[in-house]
């Protein structure tokens, strides 16, 4: 049979007989690093920011320390 009608090429599926599925290739693979390299540079810039957020926190938890303390020796 390939003789007759020459080799089909595409990729044997299960139950869906022979198919047309899209490899991956080159240009897939580097758009997807691509994509990649960006995600993980802007979860670089999220968590520098959730660490000025995180001292900044701090930075009024501590000068609310001496009101609060304030306000339990009034309450007493």
């Amino acid at each position: 049979m390939d003789q007759n009608f020459g080799r089909r090429h595409g990729k044997v599926v299960r139950c869906m007989g022979k198919a047309r599925v899209r490899e991956t290739g080159a240009s897939s693979s580097r758009s997807n690093t691509i994509e990649v390299s960006a995600l993980k540079e802007e979860v670089t810039t999220l968590k520098g920011q959730l660490a000025v957020q995180g001292e900044k926190m701090k930075a009024r938890d501590e000068q609310m320390k001496p009101q609060e303390e304030q306000i339990r020796a009034q309450g007493e």
